[in-house]
């Protein structure tokens, strides 16, 4: 109840005509096909009342620090692991292959003592998976196997303006993994695990995405693809993957893609074992 639904802004609505068809069963399956714009607008409301919530939550730790004498010398790192439909493009919750900025772009704000400025503001792509190497460095330790983060503290230190040119993501099953599709028998989230055993495996089609500044492709050989113009469309609604105009930036991104799960397969692990011979 902290903020007014008449106080929020509009959600994000679409057409699913254009998109996959999780998209459109998800929205009607779990029933918020019947709810009104009041309704979408009052889940936004709660789910930042919610925010507020963790963000004094969070203070309170802050304020245990600064009491214990710890917080200079305590390296703090502020993340989420995915976003919330929130009733934008129809949908609530999260799914296992939506792309949406809604979903992957998180919060992210790190503080290192005697390291980065008060309120400076780095505007770029970075992946989760960076915060790993950032702590190892940070922590003077070498990892003991490879990984595929790169380490943030070269930006953070204002020696490089960018580390990564795009980011990628991943998810869903393929048509033969039933034993993925196992479903959740009861509470909220039965309509949304039933939804591949009821309406077939492409509902949870295997998606791999790439996220430039200027545009976001989602490759799903199962289902259709999806691209878009970040510049012209920032919502994400029109899905320009069938313009004959677009067929040149798909090719790249497509290539990217490709390099990208080329280098990230199988690697072989630091240490020797004999059980691989």
């Amino acid at each position: 109840s902290m903020y007014d639904p008449e106080d929020i802004e509009d959600p994000i609505l679409i057409n699913y005509s254009d998109k996959r068809m999780f998209m459109e069963l998800y929205h009607r399956v779990h029933g918020i096909d019947k709810l009104d714009m009041r309704d979408l607008k009052k889940i936004k409301a709660t789910y930042y009342g919610m925010v507020s919530k963790l963000d004094s939550m969070f203070g309170r730790v802050m304020e245990k620090l600064k009491e214990t004498g710890h917080y200079n010398d305590t390296v703090i790192v502020f993340f989420s692991d995915h976003g919330d439909y929130t009733g934008d493009y129809g949908l609530v919750e999260k799914w296992w292959t939506g792309f949406q900025d809604c979903l992957i772009n998180v919060p992210l704000i790190i503080r290192i003592p005697d390291m980065i400025t008060k309120g400076r503001i780095i505007d770029t792509l970075v992946e989760m998976i960076d915060l790993y190497p950032t702590i190892l460095e940070l922590a003077g330790i070498n990892p003991k196997h490879t990984h595929f983060g790169k380490s943030l503290i070269s930006l953070i230190k204002g020696q490089v303006n960018k580390i990564r040119e795009e980011v990628f993501a991943e998810g869903g099953h393929n048509p033969d993994e039933e034993h993925c599709f196992e479903p959740i028998l009861k509470g909220i989230y039965y309509e949304k695990t039933m939804l591949p055993r009821n309406y077939g495996p492409k509902v949870f089609a295997k998606s791999v995405m790439v996220r430039t500044e200027d545009f976001k492709y989602i490759y799903c050989p199962d289902d259709i693809d999806e691209l878009y113009d970040l510049r012209r469309d920032p919502k994400e609604t029109i899905n320009i993957a069938n313009d004959p105009l677009a067929k040149a930036i798909i090719t790249q991104l497509k290539e990217r893609i490709l390099k990208w799960l080329l280098h990230t397969a199988d690697t072989v692990p630091f240490d020797w074992d004999k059980r691989g011979w």
